[in-house]
């Protein structure tokens, strides 16, 4: 199907593209992976691929295989060699952990934390390690995560990838228990501003009433200045459940507040 519409000059979709290379790895065919990747090769940028989709993909059919060590001997060489195709804090390996741990693949993923701890302590690259942390935590791996952290503390202070994790969790349902899972392993994050937003959207989608009432009264008592945005999530969330709003609901919508807050992060000081 692929290759047939490309020869008649079509341009594939990203999602289309990404699930079929995804189908193969599941089936551990590296084969037909390494194909499409030539197949689509100088045409990324017009599909907008990723060439971490491969990476992942590639690495997963082969743990798949079993080549548990020439998949972790590829990530290691492409982060460590010099020639990096990709700049390491964009080197994403999250989906290829979270698969490695839904599948039950404790091997590779004993293998694979070997080596995210090693790349992290011994060439001070911490991307693949954190996203490992994540994902650990993400599959309600809590005590393996906490491990992972004591062993390996550098994690707590890759602010910017857990922002965008939050962000990015904060808009499915269901993953509020997550994020606080998060901020009781590094309570530090709870006072970072788009942590705690996220946590609040994540409320909202959730309809958490109760855990975000003690968001609330925790950043309260912490005396942190809370933005218009998350007091009119909190609030709507509130007056939906029935319950009073302990505060003057701001008076404008989502949108208007939301711009606000993006015009005033992109403002130099």
């Amino acid at each position: 199907m692929l290759k047939k519409a490309l020869e008649q000059g079509q341009t594939p979709s990203k999602l289309a593209v990404t699930r079929l290379i995804q189908a193969c790895a599941l089936k551990g065919d590296l084969e037909s992976i390494q194909a499409i990747q030539k197949m689509v090769n100088g045409l990324e940028e017009v599909i907008g691929l990723s060439n971490m989709v491969f990476i992942n993909n590639i690495a997963l059919a082969q743990i798949k295989n079993n080549n548990i060590d020439v998949a972790i001997e590829n990530i290691e060489n492409m982060l460590t060699s010099g020639n990096q195709t990709t700049e390491t804090h964009y080197f994403g390996l999250a989906y290829l952990f979270r698969k490695v741990i839904e599948e039950q693949l404790e091997l590779a993923l004993e293998k694979i934390s070997i080596m995210a701890e090693r790349l992290a302590n011994q060439f001070a690259v911490y991307k693949p390690v954190t996203d490992l942390f994540l994902q650990l935590v993400d599959s309600g791996k809590v005590d393996d995560a906490k491990a992972l952290l004591q062993r390996c503390g550098a994690i707590a202070e890759q602010t910017p990838i857990f922002v965008a994790f939050f962000m990015r969790s904060s808009q499915k349902p269901g993953k509020t228990s997550i994020l606080r899972s998060l901020i009781e392993l590094i309570p530090e994050l709870v006072e970072k501003e788009e942590i705690y937003t996220s946590i609040m959207k994540s409320c909202s989608v959730s309809r958490d009433v109760p855990s975000a009432k003690a968001l609330y009264e925790d950043l309260i008592a912490k005396n942190i200045k809370l933005d218009n945005l998350f007091l009119k999530r909190y609030a709507v969330l509130l007056k939906n459940a029935g319950e009073p709003v302990p505060f003057p609901e701001p008076p404008e919508s989502f949108e208007f507040y939301a711009k606000q807050l993006k015009e005033l992060r992109e403002t130099p000081l």
